[in-house]
């Protein structure tokens, strides 16, 4: 099929997807038909070359199609343990649709923060951080930017009003910014942007304020708080994980618990039976 009949075809898509008596065959392998609303349900929504999904699609489709002929003749009665896996596969699959309908349904998924707290506080020396962070402030700006005196006063200020000139000049000006100094962020992302290399250990160790430039930039870096590869790591960098965590294990449980509360129904409509 040329790429010229696969445009021409792209407008029934849509129309066929819901429609299918006048569904378009693409493909035909061993009089299997291939449709085109198949494709379309596949096709990503933004997708920027639709022909080129469309050929990738019957390309593979067909190359399946023809092994699967040919496995299914050359092994012309299935064997035990493939008829086992299907049916192991089917039932996993059923079953994972079931605890997931379930879980969308009535899982509760909020987790107090006083939870999360404790949790970290007993498991402290399992977070151990691999990188080194710090809070502070980072901005990258033009030379020729207005008011650059005015910028080295009130970037390192705490002063609210200075802070919310800060912010609105680093959105007219500045070509990169940070400057929420109560988050952590890892150092050796900031340290790749910088023009200059340093030794991040010894840096940190000694450094509050510094100023980077090259031809045409002007780099400006606050240091308020570090912690070093190894430290123990912050709370907030690991609350989304300790979250997840304790998500995992409270579906976990209520999988299980759900498993038992159905087995002790079926126990007593005396739909199990043990010989």
């Amino acid at each position: 099929m040329s790429l010229k009949s696969l445009i021409f075809l792209l407008p029934f898509v849509i129309f066929s997807c819901n429609d299918a008596p006048d569904a378009k065959v693409l493909a035909s392998v061993y009089n299997q038909d291939l449709f085109d609303y198949e494709v379309y349900n596949k096709m990503p929504v933004n997708i920027q070359d639709s022909v080129f999904f469309i050929n990738t699609y019957i390309d593979k489709w067909i190359r399946k199609k023809i092994l699967h002929h040919h496995a299914n003749i050359n092994i012309k009665v299935k064997s035990e343990r493939i008829k086992e896996s299907v049916k192991k596969f089917e039932e996993s699959l059923v079953i994972n649709e079931y605890q997931q309908q379930l879980l969308n349904q009535k899982f509760d998924t909020i987790i107090e923060l006083n939870e999360l707290l404790n949790y970290y506080e007993k498991n402290k020396n399992q977070y151990r951080l691999n990188q080194n962070i710090f809070m502070g402030r980072f901005l990258i700006i033009d030379k020729i930017a207005p008011n650059i005196k005015r910028l080295f006063k009130i970037f390192r200020s705490n002063n609210k009003d200075d802070i919310d000139e800060l912010t609105n000049y680093c959105l007219l000006y500045a070509k990169e910014y940070f400057i929420n100094d109560s988050s952590w962020i890892y150092f050796d992302q900031l340290k790749k942007k910088l023009p200059t290399d340093i030794s991040t250990y010894n840096y940190l160790l000694n450094t509050k304020f510094d100023v980077f430039e090259d031809e045409k930039l002007l780099y400006l870096l606050d240091i308020k708080k570090y912690k070093i590869k190894g430290d123990l790591s912050p709370f907030e960098i690991e609350k989304d994980n300790i979250k997840a965590l304790i998500l995992n294990r409270k579906k976990i449980k209520y999988l299980d618990q759900l498993e038992d509360d159905l087995i002790i129904n079926a126990k007593a409509l005396n739909k199990i039976k043990i010989y």
